[in-house]
């Protein structure tokens, strides 16, 4: 087949993204009657030659070729996010090198501290040549900003290892621990210290090596502060700018940032080593406060008694590592890999790297069906959620799985109109799989091409897992060849470009042989939380007009937080501002533990502020109303969220 001669086909030949030789390849593998002379299209046959990723495809069709370029640096996909800025995987225009570049986000440039942050990681890692730490390759600053350019470790980080399979053994745990404290007794002897070791620090690739990564927050022993350093003066005072991961960090590091030393790091590991082996951080709390004086005050918990296999000398090293005092902890991490050396010999043999299963080996994001598919996420807290039974999902709440923004805002509002009243929206399918996981999706409606996996295989992910078997799923795809799509009565593909009427007539027939989702409001339980008589009274009177009869209210939020713990709710009305326990206070609560971690949360609130607002949806509410709201919207938002 012949390359059209196109505008989406001159603008990837001048970004470099594609060359013309490759262009010419891909068409000549794909059947003409596949093509059908739009962008999209020309574009989906270029990334199912493997010329292009999901990702680029999604930012082109967006408008937004050029974030895609980095220098010499062509993005090939993104692999995470934080406060300070975002990674991607990318690929060096003529070494053809495959690296990992950190980008600093933009809203971090008018900020002094967080530049002299980057700065810092840029300069702490350009001085470090160990195979324990990632290494740097380059910086530099483009078009959007300045950015650094990394070793791309083919792996995944402890966090997402221990989500994946489960708590470390205990040989390897302390095989782990031993190669990332030689790392960082590495680190120190340069006289660094890291300040934020965490689980999602550590990667780990797929011959079981383990590398220390992300030295935004590192500092220099025994360095003069400048004045007006904002990040050196962080401490408790300053709890929202913290320098570190209050989870993991030392009692000391938490009360006065710049006071932190090699000692806190050999904490924050210690902590990391309960997380390898329990699956939960060690002193699990609700609020900044409450973590930090947990790590001050709260005694330190056995380790053996969370994990009866772990050698009674592991649990010393342990309660060593994470002693309240710096004076009665370990003063250096070699002192901590000589005690689990011996440990490690006492089990059997010297302690040396051990390959890790080839589930555990991430990653090139584009071959992530080949693994075995990944439990529920897992929360800061460490609890893994469980998957929400079929039988209370709602086929009025949707999932849209769109990467790019302007087709996903296109397809929502027509998704609204085709009746989903709830509709969440996820741009790849790791996000997705989440979201099944958190509210009770009743349709699935995904593009073909998504950042980590095409569209099928997420149909494969979720048909793998028991409770997702017989959830609707619509694939929209624009190619008109024919697509491998299975025998599946929950399962419909529409191809592009379609109408608003087609995708409507699509949504209708998956809703029909679901069997509509409709529950019976007499058959289930409410929870009203209200502190305000008048504000109960109005949503009692809306329940009860839509038939619901079994309704307990709480006149306060912790009234509430005890109800939640002791008896399942099919949806729980809440408050904003309560006493005793704000509705986003309550709503955490609700989701951390208990018999309601996915129960469908919706908040009647008077607030505006949307921080506020980001923050309550953050907790988990599945969503807000205004108090002025009308009666008909007040209604419709609890029959979406009850499945009435």
């Amino acid at each position: 087949m012949k390359v059209p001669e196109q505008s989406v086909i001159k603008r990837l030949l001048g970004s470099q993204l594609v060359g013309a030789q490759e262009l010419e390849q891909a068409f000549a593998k794909v059947d003409s009657s596949a093509y059908h002379g739009t962008d999209e299209s020309a574009l989906e046959i270029l990334a199912m030659a493997k010329e292009l990723t999901p990702y680029q495809v999604a930012h082109i069709l967006d408008g937004r070729m050029d974030e895609l370029v980095l220098g010499n640096y062509v993005v090939l996909s993104k692999l995470g996010s934080g406060g300070m800025g975002s990674v991607f995987k990318a690929r060096h225009k003529r070494m053809k090198r495959i690296v990992a570049v950190k980008m600093l986000n933009q809203e971090m440039l008018n900020n002094s501290a967080g530049l002299q942050r980057f700065q810092r990681e840029v300069e702490s890692i350009a001085k470090l040549a160990h195979p324990g730490v990632v290494a740097a390759y380059d910086a530099d600053e483009g078009p959007m900003g300045y950015f650094l350019v990394m070793e791309f470790v083919e792996g995944d980080d402890l966090l997402n290892l221990v989500a994946k399979n489960g708590q470390f053994k205990v040989p390897l745990a302390i095989d782990t621990l031993i190669q990332a404290a030689k790392a960082m007794a590495y680190v120190h002897a340069q006289g660094m210290v890291h300040r934020d070791i965490k689980p999602a620090n550590f990667l780990v690739d797929a011959a079981g090596r383990v590398k220390v990564a992300d030295l935004g927050l590192v500092r220099l022993e025994n360095s003069e502060t400048a004045a007006g350093n904002t990040d050196d003066n962080e401490g408790i005072t300053q709890a929202c700018t913290i320098a570190g991961t209050l989870e993991y960090m030392a009692p000391e590091q938490a009360m006065d940032t710049k006071s932190a030393d090699a000692r806190a790091d050999i904490y924050s590991l210690g902590c990391t080593l309960w997380f390898l082996l329990t699956g939960k951080v060690v002193y699990p709390a609700d609020t900044q406060m409450k973590k930090v004086m947990a790590h001050q005050n709260e005694p330190i918990p056995s380790l053996k008694k969370v994990r009866p296999d772990v050698p009674p000398l592991l649990d010393s090293v342990f309660r060593k590592m994470v002693a309240k005092s710096t004076i009665d902890r370990y003063q250096t991490m070699d002192e901590v890999v000589t005690d689990l050396e011996r440990i490690a010999r006492s089990l059997g043999g010297e302690a040396a790297p051990q390959p890790i299963d080839d589930s555990t080996a991430m990653i090139d994001r584009n071959d992530l069906m080949k693994q075995a598919p990944a439990p529920a996420k897992l929360r800061e807290s460490g609890q893994v959620l469980q998957h929400l039974p079929v039988a209370e999902r709602q086929v009025n709440m949707g999932l849209l799985v769109e990467p790019s923004r302007t087709q996903g805002m296109m397809i929502a509002k027509q998704l609204e109109q085709a009746g989903l009243l709830t509709l969440h929206r996820a741009d790849n399918a790791g996000k997705a799989l989440e979201a099944m996981q958190d509210h009770p999706i009743g349709l699935v409606v995904t593009t073909y091409l998504l950042p980590d996996m095409t569209g099928l295989d997420l149909l494969a992910r979720l048909r793998e897992q028991p409770d997702f078997k017989s959830v609707p799923f619509l694939l929209i795809s624009s190619l008109n060849e024919k697509l491998d799509v299975p025998a599946d009565p929950a399962f419909r593909l529409l191809h592009k470009p379609f109408t608003p009427e087609q995708l409507s007539v699509a949504v209708k027939a998956l809703q029909a042989k679901s069997g509509g989702g409709k529950r019976e409001p007499s058959k289930l339980k409410v929870l009203l939380a209200d502190d305000s008589p008048s504000a109960r009274r109005r949503m009692r009177m809306a329940l009860t007009e839509l038939g619901f009869t079994d309704i307990t209210e709480a006149h306060d939020g912790k009234q509430a937080a005890n109800f939640s713990d002791g008896q399942k709710y099919d949806i729980i009305c809440t408050d904003f501002q309560m006493p005793n326990m704000t509705g986003g206070e309550f709503t955490a609560h609700a989701r951390g533990s208990g018999p309601n971690t996915q129960t469908p949360i919706l908040m009647c609130t008077s607030e505006t502020d949307p921080q506020l607002l980001d923050e309550v949806r953050r907790a988990g509410v599945t969503r807000l109303v205004g108090k002025t709201a009308s009666n008909t919207d007040l209604t419709e938002a609890i029959k979406a969220l009850a499945g009435v």
